[in-house]
């Protein structure tokens, strides 16, 4: 798309220049072309009225303020030319006019500006030609022209020729084309390129040399779009052009810098820093003198903007130099090539009208595809690269996956053979706490009452067959339901060890809540079941106690207490601890912290208290 409107802007521009070439005018006689016997200027002392003295004759083109320094009012010219020959085809053509103006053949109206009242219309890069009437025959002819230029700093008006009109038509074809077209080319491709690199940089923040090649154009294109206008923006005042203009200048000189130093692999914050406090004062000093006072510090701005410029070309060459990379080198070249231009251009702005003469007019378009170029080619670098790191990054997925594969398998059977163990362990935790309490209590209960009943050892087998059968059906299963209230829990235990407690003459106090506050699961129902049987264990083999308490409790909604007290003759809870003594204490400590459980223990000559507790989950 942007390919095609370059196209179609240079095919109008040829085919406006072939179709004024081909015209069928005749030729002009050598002898009858206008003679031009003299040019004036004068200001204008009553509005809209020709001055009637203080005319002072003048050479075109004309700068008044070289002549009348403090003059910021509106000045006519005359422009007499003597016609040798009667009705001819003659043009009157005109290199620009700052900054509007009006133009009149003798007292015809030949051509006014829109706005000739602030904010004015802006013609100093505009030729223009019209075609003026002989049919009064030869004889003295009068141009006048009425040019505003008081929010100008360079107000006049340029060349003034009166010929040919095929020869002029040409001539304002040649010279459209070198101050407008090519410059609206330029600022048309800046503002494309400048656009595509933003969007660039916002989709990769990390390559700031986007950002400034982005906005480097795009300060280009408003600084060209500022200088090819014609017609004033309504929130635009005359006076504040040449604030807006200095503004856009020095902006892209600011960015030129920082793309530089980014694309050649630099950073110097503090003069970056520095570049831009100068840039914001001077802006303030354009923003805030008037206008009339100002132009000295419109003048410093464009020469501040300058050195950037040229400070930051060389830097990039000797920079170049050093590196040898070859965009580098690039870059080098095509800066190189701006400043000869920019030096040369400068020499041609001093002259003020002779801007078709510029060289920036040629190579703007150039230097401009070369950088978007020499960018997409840093960007197919960055491609290749990436390209190739997703190949190696492929190979070295495919290989990582074959590995964790590997890895994997050998967790697995690492797993099962855990899940072994700890099964193995389990079950051995289970035939302790369960089967060997009873028959701890079994063999306490014979060695008490020698003179069992047959019936009474069937039941004491019985109830060991019952709690192996539970160590093999049910174990730590998940599956166990959970009972309904904490007294259905303990019920079944309870039975058991109150008839052996009653048969060793041991009293035993339950207090147990009615309801669970939230239930626990079954897994941790089996855990506190296997605490309290070792508890008992322990008290039946070891505490000689007459008393025993047992306290369920739940004191919040998410933990469950279990105390288990007795007035034996207590042991030394640190000695055991350090020792790692006593099977039935270590069994009870894994199992409860393998349910979220916690065992404090506490104990002294006449009160042993075991303290197990455990954090349940909500929406058990």
């Amino acid at each position: 798309m942007l390919r095609l409107a370059v196209f179609t802007l240079l095919a109008m521009g040829w085919l406006a220049s072939a179709h004024a070439a081909e015209k069928d005018w005749p030729a002009l006689d050598p002898a009858c072309k206008p003679q031009l016997r003299g040019t004036w200027a004068a200001r204008e002392l009553q509005d809209q009225v020709r001055p009637a003295e203080g005319w002072e004759e003048i050479t075109l083109p004309d700068r008044w303020k070289q002549r009348w320094p403090e003059w910021h009012g509106v000045t006519w010219y005359r422009v007499d030319w003597e016609l040798p020959c009667g009705r001819q085809h003659l043009a009157l053509f005109i290199s620009g006019i700052r900054q509007a103006g009006v133009v009149y053949w003798g007292d015809e109206l030949l051509w006014r500006d829109r706005n000739l009242e602030p904010p004015y219309s802006r013609g100093g890069n505009l030729p223009r030609v019209w075609p003026v009437s002989t049919r009064d025959g030869p004889g003295m002819r009068s141009v006048w022209i009425r040019v505003m230029g008081q929010a100008e700093p360079t107000p006049g008006l340029g060349e003034v020729l009166l010929d040919d009109a095929m020869a002029l038509t040409q001539e304002h074809a040649r010279r459209t084309f070198r101050q407008r077209t090519v410059y609206l080319i330029t600022s048309s491709l800046s503002l494309a390129i400048g656009l595509t690199a933003v969007t660039l940089w916002l989709w990769r923040r990390s390559e700031r040399m986007y950002l400034w090649f982005g906005l480097m154009h795009l300060c280009w294109s408003a600084y060209l779009a500022h200088v090819l206008r014609t017609e004033p923006w309504p929130w635009l005042r005359s006076e504040n052009h040449g604030t807006q203009l200095i503004l856009f200048f020095m902006l892209y000189g600011n960015c030129f810098s920082l793309f530089s130093q980014r694309f050649l692999g630099r950073d110097h914050p503090r003069l970056n820093v520095f570049a831009w406090t100068v840039t914001g004062v001077l802006f303030l000093l354009n923003a805030v003198v008037p206008y009339e006072a100002g132009d000295q510090f419109t003048l410093l701005g464009f020469r501040w903007s300058g050195f950037l410029f040229s400070v930051s070309v060389l830097y990039a060459i000797y920079t170049a130099l050093r590196t040898r990379k070859p965009e580098h080198l690039w870059l080098a070249a095509c800066w190189t090539v701006m400043l000869i231009v920019s030096v040369h251009d400068i020499f041609v702005a001093a002259r003020v009208w002779q801007n078709h003469e510029t060289w920036s007019s040629i190579t703007g378009p150039v230097t401009t595809v070369f950088l978007a170029g020499l960018m997409g080619w840093k960007i197919a670098g960055y491609m290749r690269r990436i390209d190739g790191f997703n190949t190696e990054l492929h190979a070295n997925v495919t290989q990582a996956r074959a590995e964790l594969a590997q890895v994997l398998e050998q967790q697995k059977a690492q797993a099962v053979e855990n899940a072994k163990l700890q099964e193995r362990a389990q079950i051995a935790h289970d035939l302790h706490d369960g089967l060997g309490g009873n028959l701890v209590r079994s063999m306490a209960l014979v060695a008490h009452a020698p003179d069992l009943s047959q019936d009474r050892v069937m039941s004491m087998f019985k109830v060991l067959r019952d709690d192996l059968r539970q160590v093999i059906d049910s174990g730590s299963s998940a599956t166990t339901p959970v009972p309904e209230t904490p007294r259905q829990w303990l019920a079944p235990l309870r039975h058991r060890l109150t008839m052996i407690l009653d048969e060793l003459g041991i009293q035993a106090q339950w207090r147990i809540d009615e309801d669970w506050k939230t239930a626990p699961t079954a897994i941790q129902c089996l855990a506190m079941a296997r605490f309290v049987e070792e508890a008992f264990s322990n008290i039946i083999k070891h505490s000689r106690a007459r008393h025993v308490r047992v306290v369920s409790i739940q004191p919040s909604d998410i933990s469950w207490q279990v105390v288990v007290e007795d007035d034996g003759v207590g042991f030394d809870v640190a000695t055991a601890t350090a020792a790692r003594l006593g099977i039935g204490m270590q069994s009870m400590r894994a199992r409860l912290a393998r349910t979220n459980g916690s065992l404090e223990i506490q104990s002294r000559p006449g009160r042993t208290v075991l303290n197990a507790h455990m954090v349940l989950a909500p929406g058990n």
